[in-house]
């Protein structure tokens, strides 16, 4: 089977890869023209995780929206930092790290979540914000005060609630009281999803549903980088950090201490629903 990725891709923010292509695959097909782009892949019929991993290495960020990303994970990072160089804090010379938090708790979201515990007969689906703050509080080893960047959709931005009941030591913020709402307001809602999408995947720690497409999909960006470091394992104890690009699923409960269930995307599975959504079947094994 071969799949051709065309340059619309492009206009969501992702790009094909050619030299690097090139370098991991040991038969692709090119072809280019004014028009289009195509990175053409071989498949094999099995472990179509692992082959989309193949595929998604295909693609880079283009440089416009890269740094855009960057640009919020630099001032994440400033504030970070600023707290560190606070008396009694320590040195300010490393650099800051970051919790990013994808929360999903919007009115449209609860609806069609409720109804999708009813129907499926699963309960693990739907967090309230309550719910989401008291989870992130019990990852054990974060380093406070750390920045924790709450992705959120924009009709949250004014819901302060959101910024309060958090454990000291964990500084909420988002992309409005951060100061950077304007980078995200120069584009489209697909554009703002792909700068969301780039900081959230740097985060130190990241936090998501996972029924939510976006957080799995950032959690496959995060295994990827994890088994490039030899990591094929995040299950050594319940809630403490003792990994890179650790991962975690605040809508599933792990073991008596009712934290988040850490999480990697299964790269050997053969469905491609491991790195989609609607699944609470989530694994700490690459």
């Amino acid at each position: 089977m071969v799949i051709g990725l065309s340059r619309t891709i492009v206009e969501h923010g992702l790009q094909c890869n050619v030299d690097h292509d090139a370098d991991q695959h040991s038969r692709p097909a090119f072809e280019q023209d004014e028009k289009h782009l195509f990175c053409l892949v071989h498949f094999c019929c099995c472990h179509l995780s692992n082959n989309y991993a193949r595929v998604f290495e295909c693609l880079v960020l283009i440089d416009d929206i890269s740094k855009e990303a960057d640009k919020v994970v630099s001032k994440i990072r400033q504030i970070g930092r600023k707290l560190r160089s606070e008396p009694g804090m320590g040195s300010s010379l490393r650099p800051a790290p970051y919790v990013a938090v994808h929360i999903r708790v919007e009115i449209d979201w609860m609806i069609h979540c409720k109804k999708l515990e009813q129907r499926s007969g699963v309960s693990q689906i739907c967090s309230s914000k309550q719910e989401i703050i008291e989870r992130v509080g019990k990852i054990i080893n974060l380093e406070a005060p750390i920045v924790v960047y709450l992705a959120v959709a924009d009709n949250l931005l004014n819901d302060s609630s959101l910024l309060s009941g958090w454990n000291k030591g964990l500084v909420p913020c988002e992309k409005k009281n951060l100061g950077v709402d304007g980078i995200y307001k120069k584009h489209p809602y697909l554009i703002q999803s792909a700068i969301d999408n780039e900081v959230c995947s740097k985060a130190d720690i990241f936090v998501g549903n996972s029924f939510s497409t976006f957080s799995s999909h950032i959690v496959f960006e995060r295994t990827q980088k994890m088994m490039r470091m030899g990591s094929t394992s995040s299950c050594k104890n319940e809630n403490e950090v003792d990994v890179q690009w650790p991962s975690y699923a605040y809508n599933i409960a792990a073991g008596e201490s009712n934290g988040p269930q850490k999480w990697m995307t299964n790269m050997s599975d053969s469905s491609l629903k491991v790195i989609s959504y609607d699944s609470n079947a989530v694994s700490c094994l690459g």
